[in-house]
């Protein structure tokens, strides 16, 4: 079940508490000071952690969890890894273990981790209905409002306005995203898809595309598709059980 509007408001209000322009020069300067140990780390835990994980995923994997890895070692040291045996014996003291045949581990599951920084992305939101409410929206819940009506546990099937509706078929256009009759759409390679949702992620640059192909029921389109407010562009399209499980 996704979370209540409440809990995502309390989320977002200790977001706001520690994300301030006062913290973000600490962790600018601390992370300027340890550079040089950071990419080191990264480079002997990205070697290190590849040969516990032999296969076609390691690489990718490697490249994922190695960069998280250093930036938690880092936390309490500055002193960097003397080379990629130093990085096993660090991750073992640790106590990370890496279980290649791990269906956490797996492509699927980068897909589902995929879809859900999708999902979970949110924009400003304004409904002049008070249908809604006035805020941050999800793409999650943007899809629902998309469909017309919802069920919801405390009133039941709710009816929105066409209006509200159409607000929100727009936004998701400008991301890149369609419901339709079929599933949802996703662009391969809108600019709002690449930059504003994908950029910054290890999904940036179009990567989101393979990942959510390797999810189950996932198809690629051999026609562009238009986005409303958005364009026209290639897309995958997932089976909208994946979006509502």
């Amino acid at each position: 079940m996704p979370p209540e509007r409440s809990e995502w408001e309390a989320v977002i209000s200790e977001l706001r508490h520690i994300c301030t322009p006062q913290n973000g020069a600490r962790v600018i300067r601390r992370t300027t000071s340890i550079l040089g140990a950071l990419l080191s780390d990264i480079e002997h835990l990205r070697e290190a952690i590849a040969a516990m994980l032999p296969g076609r995923t390691a690489g990718r994997l490697a490249d994922t969890l190695a960069p998280a890895l250093a930036g938690a070692r880092l936390l309490t040291t500055t002193v960097p890894l003397a080379d990629a045996t130093a990085a096993a014996a660090w991750l073992e003291e640790a106590g990370w273990s890496f279980d290649p045949d791990d269906e956490e581990l797996s492509p699927d599951a980068e897909g589902r981790q995929c879809l859900e920084h999708l999902l979970s992305h949110s924009v400003p939101w304004r409904d002049n209905h008070q249908d809604v409410g006035t805020g941050r929206i999800t793409v999650r819940r943007l899809l629902a409002l998309a469909q017309g009506e919802e069920r919801r546990a405390d009133t039941g099937l709710v009816v929105h306005d066409k209006e509200v509706v159409e607000a929100a078929r727009n936004e998701l256009g400008r991301l890149g995203v369609r419901r339709s009759d079929m599933g949802i759409e996703v662009s391969t390679s809108s600019t709002s898809i690449r930059r504003e949702v994908y950029g910054g992620t290890r999904w940036a640059n179009g990567a989101h595309k393979g990942r959510l192909l390797a999810l189950q029921g996932a198809e690629r389109l051999d026609h562009t598709v238009r986005f409303p407010n958005g364009g026209s562009t290639r897309a995958v399209r997932l089976p909208a059980a994946l979006i509502e499980a």
